[in-house]
């Protein structure tokens, strides 16, 4: 998970940065509900405040819009929102406290998996294999 802020924040050129710095900006999120949502809550609270919600949306494009436009701050997954800001929008490594979300695919060895799942399981634990283990660990119950 990143901080994502616009480029004009005053903290936007740190390398790493402490969650509870941004306790009085505001934060532009996805609806109740959602799990990142969650997430926000969640790490704002173990940074010691409650994050002051200026925009909840539906659409992540909206919310990278919203910050690109200098209007607050938000959490973004690593995975997905890697390559899809431009240099309006600062990626924030949050070192305290960490702010991580775990990915997890299961499945049953006893069971019967069909060729999609199998096809499917494969792809999913090259892809996580590919990218830097530090931040991505990859564990296989083979």
């Amino acid at each position: 998970m990143f901080l994502a802020v616009p480029d004009t924040h005053p903290l936007a050129s740190q390398k790493s940065v402490h969650l509870s710095q941004f306790a009085e900006d505001g934060f532009i999120t996805l609806k109740q509900g959602s799990s990142l949502r969650e997430t926000t809550d969640a790490l704002c609270a173990l940074a010691g405040f409650k994050p002051r919600i200026i925009f909840e949306s539906d659409d992540p494009a909206t919310v990278r819009g919203l910050i690109r436009a200098g209007q607050g701050v938000a959490f973004v997954p690593a995975i997905t929102w890697k390559g899809t800001t431009d240099s309006s929008v600062v990626l924030l490594h949050v070192k305290h406290p960490e702010c991580t979300r775990r990915i997890e695919l299961h499945w049953m060895k006893d069971r019967y998996l069909s060729m999609a799942a199998q096809a499917f399981r494969q792809f999913t634990i090259d892809y996580f294999s590919r990218l830097p283990l530090s931040a991505y660990p990859v564990r296989s119950n083979d």
